[in-house]
């Protein structure tokens, strides 16, 4: 066996990604998901009947007009993103994302392994 051949091999595996560090990505347990709501208003102009009644209208168009939902804003949440509580390892985190992450969350961890 001759040396030239096996000391490149070892001069390049001493320096790997191993050796010094490396990014590996894992899945942590999400322990919990709140929804980032904001409240939004909206009126519907078209539907909305914008005059009042005349004084001598009728019962029935007096009542249509005053509890008609048409010309009253309407309120709706609008989910924003969410919080997100995972654990990996012994330890608990919070991140905020756009999108739900489902039980379980890919994360980049970066592993540095001591030398002796």
């Amino acid at each position: 066996m001759k040396w030239t051949s096996v000391l490149p091999v070892l001069f390049f595996s001493s320096f790997s990604a191993a050796a010094w560090g490396e990014e590996r990505l894992v899945y942590a347990d999400v322990e919990r998901v709140v929804p980032i709501t904001e409240r939004a208003s909206h009126l519907d102009i078209e539907r909305c009947v914008t005059q009042r009644p005349q004084r001598h209208a009728s019962l029935a168009e007096t009542l249509r007009w005053d509890l008609s939902d048409a010309c009253r804003a309407q309120t709706r949440s609008i989910t924003q993103g969410y919080t997100v509580h995972y654990r990996w390892g012994n330890r608990r985190y919070t991140h905020r994302m756009k999108q739900h992450p489902g039980e379980r969350l890919p994360i980049r961890v970066q592993v540095e392994h001591l030398l002796d």
